[in-house]
């Protein structure tokens, strides 16, 4: 065989053996839940020395949203073992945000029921605790996990752009809808379903019980939550970010909470700030 026809092969061969690499780094992981829908979840296999880092999506989004993907691909070409799951949301294989206008099924703890999974599964994957990072919302509901599943082998949160249900510049949540909320609970028709203004969306549909599992984590709650967790706690904001009251950060503050501002970011850390937004993770990762 010549020499130009052994190089060829050879060539073949490291090809080949790149994109099994690549296969083997990224993967995707499908659960099955207790009520035989299929969640969905990618995982970037990483450094058996690193602890693994669940990234967690904002309200109705899925693992690929942007920052969030961005921000996983990241940490992954940095060899962190990276798994980003999209909350089912009521919904089997879902791939796809849902629309506001939808029937929303799921509450707090359905999605706190499923992080719980992802975070112990991620745990016995690598064999360490696992690191927590949340956008927006997500972040809220990584806090509502932690409150509610205090034995988590967690060893530290980093809530990015972390906000509160509840009034706010673009909260469509009002008094009157938290009222009728708790009128329908008091009379028994907590189950059925109503339709009420819930973060960004002014028509959600969703029953009582489910709308106020949320609107419980206000500012306050949100904030004392952060404060009283026994593991270290890092928020990240963009200085640019106008999707909160201008008192937030002040409370946040107040509660000796570690805040890292950084300089011209929106809420979703987009353009340039991407890469700010990398370091600033991995630099507390590296803590």
């Amino acid at each position: 065989m010549n020499t130009t026809k052994v190089g060829a092969i050879l060539a073949l061969i490291m090809i080949g053996l790149v994109i099994n690499r690549a296969d083997a780094e990224e993967r995707s992981v499908n659960w099955t839940l207790p009520n035989q829908q299929t969640a969905l979840a990618d995982y970037f296999d990483g450094s058996a020395d690193k602890s693994g880092v669940l990234i967690l999506h904002g309200f109705l989004q899925t693992k690929t949203f942007s920052t969030v993907a961005r921000l996983a691909e990241g940490l992954a070409d940095a060899d962190y073992p990276v798994l980003t799951p999209t909350l089912s949301l009521g919904l089997s294989n879902r791939k796809k945000s849902i629309d506001c206008e939808a029937i929303h099924t799921h509450s707090m703890a359905s999605d706190t029921a499923e992080i719980d999974h992802w975070v112990r599964w991620l745990a016995a994957t690598t064999g360490k605790p696992v690191t927590l990072v949340g956008h927006s919302i997500g972040s809220v509901k990584l806090l509502a996990y932690l409150a509610a599943y205090p034995d988590a082998p967690v060893n530290k949160a980093i809530f990015i752009s972390l906000i509160y249900f509840g009034p706010g510049p673009i909260n469509a949540e009002s008094d009157a809808d938290l009222l009728e909320a708790k009128a329908m609970v008091a009379r028994g028709v907590g189950g059925e379903l109503q339709e009420f203004g819930l973060g960004f969306c002014r028509k959600y549909l969703t029953t009582p019980d489910n709308y106020l599992s949320y609107l419980e984590w206000t500012e306050d709650k949100v904030a004392d939550t952060a404060r009283s967790l026994g593991i270290p706690v890092h928020i990240v904001m963009g200085s640019k970010d106008n999707r909160f009251t201008k008192g937030w950060k002040a409370k946040l503050a107040e509660r000796g909470l570690s805040i890292v501002s950084i300089e011209g970011a929106n809420h979703f850390f987009d353009r340039e700030h991407e890469f700010d937004l990398l370091d600033e993770v991995q630099r507390l990762l590296d803590e």
